[in-house]
């Protein structure tokens, strides 16, 4: 698809009213004041995403960073963390359902930061410019 101009992008707007019953200053209208919603659910998906974050780095710190229990081994003590002391003492499925977990925690943050980073911005531009989102709302729904 070559590049849309100023023109394209009203007929496309103009068919959406047709088809909706109204007109194409209303629908934009409507969309500009949706992207005050749109940036306060946003901003809550990030907060909880960045809670999610949060707490898998406290998973992993905790469970495979932390020095968190010393054992009394034949010349001193050995500092451990709570993974290591559950594979001391051969208790397999408790250390492999840590594993996983850890894992799983660890790919979703990271998947994560990259989607806060999309909301980030489609937050910015929703807050600080609404027609530009309301018209690229359009152009990438519609399109």
């Amino acid at each position: 698809m070559g590049l849309m101009t100023a023109r394209d992008v009203s007929q496309i707007i103009d068919v959406l009213s047709d088809k909706l019953g109204t007109t194409a200053d209303q629908i934009f209208s409507v969309l500009t004041a949706q992207a005050k919603i749109y940036a306060i659910k946003g901003a809550f998906f990030c907060i909880a995403y960045l809670a999610f974050i949060i707490l898998t780095a406290v998973f992993v710190h905790r469970f495979f960073l932390k020095k968190s229990c010393e054992i009394k081994q034949y010349g001193g003590a050995k500092r451990v963390t709570v993974f290591s002391k559950l594979a001391d003492n051969e208790e397999t499925g408790a250390c492999a359902a840590l594993s996983v977990i850890g894992v799983l925690l660890v790919a979703i943050s990271f998947v994560m930061v990259v989607v806060i980073d999309s909301i980030a911005s489609n937050i910015i531009n929703a807050i600080f410019n609404p027609e530009f989102w309301a018209l690229d709302y359009l152009l990438e729904n519609f399109i």
